[in-house]
């Protein structure tokens, strides 16, 4: 899963006459985790997720029930974002349809619009877990600051995440080279058997015919052990895949 807010797609959005109605929408939409630091509800246990207006509602209560203004957030990315918005003195006049500068899509200090903007263009992530702007963005650092996205949390599960993708492209190469040896054994004994067919079989002497027999042996210990190789890398891999699955599955206790 990516750790980076990923950019978001509201399609055939419902029409409700209350923000909160959308919920279910929004968290099927977001995979149930949270559209700023991407936690999913199953590993924010316990912790009921809110509906965050993206523009907040103080400033912009024209669009308090616009689904395209909402995000699906985690209590703590919600609580750290609150009513923070463009600074006045940059130029934003709380009203889009009126707004002529579209500083909401300059580089100056704001959050990044996941549903407009794609958020890697921002944002990078280094090998500890930690987020980055990427050359200076003024939206990244201003995002990254106000929903404290490299809190302590945080980076531990994106170091978790990131050792489980790993381990599971560790697993992919081994399991193609699992694949290939048991193909070239496979190949290998064919070869032999045709050289070593019955009919030769019973003219060689009985020393030669213990050498074919401990040849065979060796080979199907071969096609046996590179077998139990792929069974066991592909255990492996359903294991993180299940892994994988229940992070990524919702919790009930996030919609209370």
């Amino acid at each position: 899963m990516n750790s980076i807010m990923k950019k978001l797609e509201y399609n055939n959005v419902p029409n409700e006459n209350s923000y909160e109605k959308y919920r279910e929408y929004l968290r099927i939409n977001s995979d149930y985790s949270c559209a700023y630091c991407t936690i999913t509800e199953s590993e924010s246990p316990g912790g009921t997720f809110n509906l965050d207006h993206f523009r907040p509602k103080k400033y912009f209560p024209q669009l308090k029930t616009n689904c395209f203004n909402l995000r699906y957030s985690c209590p703590r990315c919600n609580s750290y974002k609150r009513d923070h918005w463009i600074s006045k003195d940059v130029g934003c006049i709380n009203n889009c349809e009126e707004c002529q500068t579209n500083v909401c899509t300059k580089d100056v200090f704001r959050f990044i619009d996941c549903l407009l903007e794609e958020p890697s263009d921002f944002i990078k992530l280094d090998g500890g877990g930690k987020l980055k702007a990427i050359n200076g963005s003024k939206p990244a650092e201003y995002t990254i600051k106000y929903l404290r996205l490299n809190r302590d949390q945080l980076m531990k599960l994106r170091n978790v995440r990131r050792f489980l993708e790993l381990w599971k492209q560790d697993l992919l190469q081994m399991l193609i080279k699992s694949k290939d040896q048991i193909i070239n054994i496979e190949l290998q004994l064919d070869e032999f058997n045709a050289i070593h067919t019955q009919d030769n079989y019973v003219e060689y002497k009985k020393e030669d015919q213990l050498l074919v027999k401990v040849a065979r042996i060796q080979f199907d210990m071969l096609l046996l052990q590179a077998r139990h190789s792929k069974d066991f890398i592909e255990a492996e891999l359903n294991r993180i895949e299940y892994i994988s699955n229940k992070r990524l599955s919702s919790d009930s206790s996030a919609i209370e």
